[in-house]
């Protein structure tokens, strides 16, 4: 159970660690840092088991409840995907994302730190999602960690309805 965001009301909250320790004070007073995952809001609330009404929304993900460097829950996806890289169109597919970032396949190599504009389809009938920078930050055998590092305050918007669909699915 996680606690409700104080921006968009939604449960689909996240606790994180943030830069340095935990504050002490508000660790003892019961309060911890949360990540709402379909706003990106970061704020303070007691521990869940505290609250004194409970979320309605019960998360059966031990990603949503477990506390990692991780700021974002990454939810499995299948989108098409384009990008520019040394002014080539390439293609790939996001196989998995979140508000912060994806996992991206793509038959191209790609150095960490590259940088470039992205477009994921995530619906036939939407134009779509942009990303105006991405960020290769880790490499992997079938593919590489990505990082939004700017992308318009509507598209992130979209991406967290779509993000909400796909949690709200996981956990039922």
């Amino acid at each position: 159970m996680t606690p409700q965001c104080p921006k968009c009301g939604k449960y689909f909250t996240k606790r994180v660690l943030i830069e340095g320790a935990e504050d002490p004070t508000s660790t003892m007073a019961g309060m911890y840092a949360y990540r709402c995952q379909l706003c990106a809001e970061l704020f303070r609330a007691r521990k869940p088991a505290l609250q004194s009404t409970p979320a309605p929304q019960v998360s059966k993900d031990a990603e949503l409840t477990n506390v990692t460097n991780r700021q974002y829950v990454r939810v499995n996806a299948k989108f098409p995907v384009t990008f520019v890289i040394s002014k080539l169109k390439q293609e790939g597919t996001v196989t998995e994302i979140a508000l912060g970032g994806c996992s991206l396949e793509a038959n191209v190599v790609l150095a960490i730190g590259a940088k470039f504009k992205m477009e994921i389809l995530i619906s036939e009938s939407e134009p779509p999602l942009v990303v105006d920078q991405a960020l290769v930050r880790s490499l992997r055998p079938t593919g590489f960690g990505i990082q939004f590092m700017e992308i318009q305050d509507a598209e992130k918007v979209r991406l967290g309805r779509v993000l909400e669909k796909l949690l709200a699915a996981l956990l039922s």
